[in-house]
């Protein structure tokens, strides 16, 4: 699924798509932490940053956008290396081992701060909404945590949203900003 996943987000990012970055952040939300820690961080930063308009986006998102495009160029320089140039059957065994290595390491990363992330992001959703009427769901994602809000109205109780939001620590602050809601 994460290579799905991947080829999804490239695509929604690529094409500058934000109903697209909206929709697939609500996807990432609703199919729990595991889903959204999949996505690396740069793809992750710059999925949040595509689903802000033109005039809501920045500092953080244009270097995020920045920093997708610089990796995304790196992995198709190293992908057309290794097509173009001559190698050796035991360069391309030392290039393979170096790739299942890197997985493996990506792989025991995320596998062991799973844990971690989803409490965290269960604690600092409950302290920030302690006492506060509404439903929220968050996971990690990027440089911070991605909720997804639902807002009852206090004169009608009508529940409005979804609402995706972004919540972040910067210099000890706790920051927030209001990323779209999706159709």
């Amino acid at each position: 699924m994460v290579d799905g996943l991947m080829v999804r987000v490239r695509a929604v990012v690529d094409s500058g798509d934000r109903e697209g970055a909206l929709t697939l952040l609500v996807e990432l939300l609703t199919g729990g932490g595991r889903t959204a820690q999949s996505v690396p961080e740069v793809a992750a930063n710059a999925l949040v940053a595509t689903a802000r308009t033109e005039g809501e986006r920045d500092d953080a998102d244009r270097a995020a956008l920045a920093e997708y495009r610089g990796s995304a160029l790196a992995r198709d320089e190293i992908v057309a290396l290794i097509l173009e140039t001559p190698l050796a059957t035991d360069d391309l065994v030392a290039i393979q081992q170096a790739l299942d290595d890197r997985l493996a390491r990506d792989r025991a990363t995320r596998q062991a701060a799973a844990p971690r992330v989803l409490e965290a992001a269960r604690r600092q959703t409950e302290q920030a909404f302690a006492g506060r009427e509404g439903r929220v769901l968050a996971a990690k994602l990027g440089r911070g945590y991605l909720e997804l809000k639902y807002i009852p109205s206090r004169s009608t109780g009508k529940v409005h949203g979804p609402y995706l939001y972004q919540r972040w620590v910067e210099a000890g602050r706790r920051r927030s900003r209001y990323i779209g809601k999706p159709e």
